[in-house]
């Protein structure tokens, strides 16, 4: 069983997801911060709490993190499940053996 990446969707205003890689959370800037409404401390929290809900969890179960704000400005994570075949996060990560329909 493969483990799925290790990943986090967070929600913006405008209504689309921007997905932050383990790899990428590091490089995160100030300004991009800004613009999630979210402190650094928050990003990490938010992350590790993503984590914690992927224990246990592989690439069949085709489930996602994804932080989300509330009206009263609280974020939390929750697990969204999605298609690898529609879902734009998915580009470029397509299963072997699957071709696009362009």
């Amino acid at each position: 069983m493969t483990k799925p990446p290790r990943e986090i969707a967070v929600s913006t205003d405008e209504g689309w997801d921007i997905l932050i890689t383990e790899e990428l959370l590091p490089t995160v800037t100030d300004e991009e911060l800004a613009k999630l409404r979210l402190t650094r401390e928050q990003l990490h929290r938010l992350f590790a709490q993503g984590l914690k809900l992927m224990e246990g969890k592989t690439v069949s179960d085709r489930v996602r993190p994804v932080a989300s704000e509330t009206l009263d400005g609280k974020w939390f994570v929750y697990l969204v499940r999605y298609s690898p075949l529609t879902d734009p996060l998915m580009q470029g990560r397509r299963p072997k053996g699957v071709q696009s329909r362009n």
